[in-house]
């Protein structure tokens, strides 16, 4: 029992690095989102409140529809992030950032990717881990045993085997052609993934890697020491390889910040470790570490009885959305796991996701003048976009567009539209039409096809 109980201790310096780089990539997604706050967030933007359907709760950024008090509520998160990372008070500021991206991701999904699912969710399981033990400001560390870490691990290493399972498919398996076709979607490809894509010799065996170290790795992380040690550095390098071809936001950022939470005391002795340990302790005041290390503040055992039942309440709805997600799981169970950040998905380039492309294309009809494509500027027409980022260079667009094209129902195309007429105001434009096109997977000669048109007329 005591060797199983090892595979569920986490090093507090591990937890607070942890605590420390999360806090930091919540502070550069709000910024990213307060630069954008009038287009995503405000009611003349591309979604207001009411199409948004206001949340029975986590009405924060629904108390308003004006761009600069949705600023405001972006700056004050912006600050909860920080003192999160800091470590100052961090069991506080953790829970009301929690509630802030509650709030926040309720008032656009249209903005959200699997990185913003996975920021909420670890930032959740934080909360009841010790992240302030070390390198913090603020009262003793609460300590509930191992089994919020045996929670929180497990729900690293369950993302990627449910990802494996939805990628067990003959493109991740046989014909080896899934890392090709993922580079093939123009949302997200970067210069270094085209280049590997033209690669045709390396592809294939790089699929096969990849699906093996997502299978593989994790499970070996679960033992402790060297195992663990290897298995982690191979992880890293899977994901800096895919943050240099793709562009998925912060994903590979909050799941390598999450993984440093696993490193084993052993990467604290080695000279980089004790280098990192001393300048991370200009975070905490005198005799900090010695104190907080050597006793935990007293918790009354009805105090502890209420953490572990929110522990294993939301462990168990967590459980039920990796079992069945989407609509699979009844309704009541769906919103309670939204309300609380359980919500999961981990189909990331499952073979279903790679079949088509699918883009939009704005047209606008222009008073006295040829129409013109809005989101690139050039003559109206449904080719690829080469790379979405060469037209618009914020995350927060791209992630839009790509959703936008993946929607069925009219309201978020026409909520586009409109926001196009106003601005464009000085181009007078007289309608504007939405174009949904596809075309299938399968390389440069496919061609594209036009599945529907949303109309909008403008008011001049």
């Amino acid at each position: 029992m005591k060797a199983i109980a090892r595979i569920f201790d986490l090093d507090d310096r591990s937890l607070a690095a942890f605590r420390l780089v999360l806090g930091v990539l919540a502070a550069l997604d709000t910024l990213q989102r307060l630069a954008g706050a009038g287009a995503f967030y405000s009611d003349a933007g591309v979604l207001s409140r009411a199409a948004a359907g206001e949340p029975a709760l986590l009405k924060i950024y629904f108390l308003s529809g004006d761009a600069q008090v949705q600023s405001a509520f972006l700056v004050l998160q912006l600050s909860f992030a920080l003192c999160f990372a800091a470590g100052i008070h961090a069991r506080f500021f953790g829970l009301l950032l929690y509630a802030f991206l509650g709030s926040l991701h309720f008032r656009n999904p249209l903005v959200l990717s699997g990185s913003e699912m996975l920021m909420r969710l670890m930032l959740l399981w934080s909360l009841f881990l010790p992240i302030d033990a070390r390198f913090a400001r603020g009262p003793q560390p609460l300590r509930l045993g191992r089994w919020p870490s045996a929670v929180f691990m497990l729900q690293l290493a369950a993302l990627y085997l449910t990802t494996v399972y939805y990628k067990a498919g003959p493109e991740w398996t046989r014909e080896l052609s899934a890392l090709s076709k993922a580079l093939e979607l123009p949302w997200i490809v970067k210069p270094a993934g085209a280049w590997l894509r033209e690669q045709t010799g390396l592809t294939g065996p790089l699929t096969m890697v990849v699906f093996a170290l997502e299978l593989s790795a994790p499970l070996l992380a679960l033992l402790p020491g060297r195992p663990r040690l290897l298995a982690l550095l191979a992880l890293f390098g899977l994901h800096a390889g895919i943050f240099l071809t793709l562009e998925l936001g912060h994903f590979q950022f909050v799941i390598m910040a999450a993984w440093l939470a696993w490193l084993p005391a052993a990467a604290w002795a080695t000279r980089p470790g004790r280098l990192l340990e001393r300048a991370l302790s200009r975070l905490e005041p005198p005799f900090a570490a010695r104190l907080k290390s050597a006793s935990a503040r007293v918790t009354a055992p009805r105090e502890r009885a209420l953490w572990l039942a929110a522990l294993a309440l939301l462990a168990g709805l967590a459980a039920v959305r990796i079992v069945l997600p989407g609509d699979a799981a009844p309704g009541p169970v769906r919103a309670a796991a939204s309300v609380l950040g359980v919500n999961q998905n981990w189909r990331m380039f499952a073979a279903s996701t790679l079949e088509r492309l699918e883009w939009v294309s704005a047209e606008g009809d222009r008073e006295g003048a040829a129409p013109r494509e809005l989101l690139s500027g050039g003559p109206v027409g449904w080719r690829e976009p080469p790379r979405l980022s060469a037209n618009y260079d914020r995350y927060l667009w791209r992630q839009y567009l790509s959703l936008l094209a993946n929607t069925h129902g009219e309201e978020p195309a026409k909520f586009f539209a409109a926001y196009l007429c106003r601005v464009h105001e000085a181009d007078r434009l007289t309608m504007v039409t939405i174009h949904f096109v596809n075309k299938q997977n399968a390389g440069p000669l496919t061609e594209p096809a036009l599945t529907r048109s949303i109309v909008h007329a403008c008011a001049l």
